[in-house]
């Protein structure tokens, strides 16, 4: 005898699509920043509307590092004024610890269940895209991250600031490390950044 379940329905997985990047290394400890970026929606779609906004500031692919303050500031107002990435974007930041492989596992799954929550995510798989991570590392962090319970469908690592979205979470984590470091130029604007993304 056959019995069917009329009405039950389906819970659908939801993709995410995460991108990290992190700063702090050179200063062996003393502080610690990573940025995860979080996307749902069609990540070609992101990509292509953040290059728009490279173009319009004379950005493209260059590090944030390599920007003159004037070019910083004109991409950081144009994503600011942009509802594309409100509360897409996750940070952490840590002091006196060189625990760098830990601590950006746990921003990753905290940044990941904050984002499930608020959006009200019961089912999902994670592809992680990780700036300059080896494969070695890839391996390491696979395992560790599945044993904080996110459920994953593929771990990279990605080369030279490749993706637009990935330059986003170096722009981040450059900002939010030079904020901290009392750069005069940025006061104004970091209260309407800050405002649009979410500190862990």
């Amino acid at each position: 005898m056959f019995r069917y379940n009329l009405g039950v329905k389906k819970k659908i997985t939801q993709k995410l699509y995460c991108y990290v990047d992190e700063t702090g290394q050179d200063t062996e400890g003393d502080i610690f920043i990573v940025v995860v970026i979080i996307v749902i929606k069609d990540k070609h779609e992101f990509e292509n509307y953040l290059e728009k906004i490279e173009n319009l500031t004379s950005k493209k692919k260059i590090k944030w590092s390599r920007l003159r303050v004037r070019e910083k500031l004109f991409y950081l107002e144009k994503i600011v004024s942009s509802e594309e990435f409100e509360k897409n974007i996750y940070f952490q930041k840590f002091n006196n610890s060189m625990k760098y492989h830990d601590l950006t596992v746990l921003t990753i799954a905290q940044a990941i269940n904050m984002f499930i929550k608020r959006n009200k995510i019961e089912e999902y798989q994670a592809t992680i895209t990780v700036d300059g991570l080896s494969k070695t590392e890839k391996f390491r962090m696979a395992k560790t991250i599945r044993n904080l319970g996110i459920k994953t469908r593929k771990i990279r690592g990605a080369k030279d600031e490749s993706s637009s979205i990935i330059r986003l979470a170096d722009m981040t984590a450059g900002f939010v490390r030079q904020t901290f470091s009392d750069k005069n130029y940025f006061k104004k604007i970091k209260a309407k950044y800050f405002n649009q993304i979410n500190e862990i």
